[in-house]
């Protein structure tokens, strides 16, 4: 039994950003998703590790598209992801998804040329391979064709000519 007053090794201030971290992580995996958001966006306004910190700006916008929030809210959750680690390209996915989904297709193709500017992340935690290898390249191509920019599309998508 702890000694009163005690709050044992998790609540010590060099772990209080792991503490919340993995608390909204826990409400996520719950599927109680308004308690994760409040979570997360405590985490990423602690500072600190900085891996953990983009994941936890990324999650705000995959949490808020989940519940349908407004798609400028959604969006600017994860250019704020984006901007803080402006080479981890999983959050440009779903922006770049979104638009060629609504068939704004030079929007998604603004967005999606990201894909050929950065490779993939050296960083080692959360990093998504199926975003880098073949997800936003995907986004990116259909909307490199959809744009009439067909020789870059098949470039990215390496289709050759016939």
């Amino acid at each position: 039994m702890r000694p009163a007053g005690d709050s044992g090794p998790y609540l010590h201030e060099g772990n209080l950003a792991r503490t919340v971290f993995y608390l909204a992580q826990s409400y996520r995996d719950l599927k109680r998703f308004d308690e994760a958001l409040d979570w997360y966006e405590k985490r990423a306004l602690m500072g600190g590790w900085e891996e953990e910190t983009w994941y936890a700006l990324y999650q705000m916008g995959r949490i808020q598209q989940a519940l349908g929030n407004d798609w400028r809210v959604v969006m600017n959750s994860y250019l704020q992801a984006f901007n803080f680690r402006p080479w981890r390209l999983e959050a440009i996915y779903p922006i770049t998804r979104f638009y060629r989904e609504h068939q704004q297709w030079s929007l998604g193709y603004h967005f999606g040329r990201l894909a050929t500017e950065y490779g993939y992340p050296e960083d080692i935690l959360f990093v998504e391979r199926p975003v880098y290898e073949y997800l936003l390249p995907f986004e990116y191509a259909v909307c490199c064709f959809k744009t009439g920019r067909v020789e870059e599309g098949r470039r990215v998508t390496g289709i050759l000519e016939e």
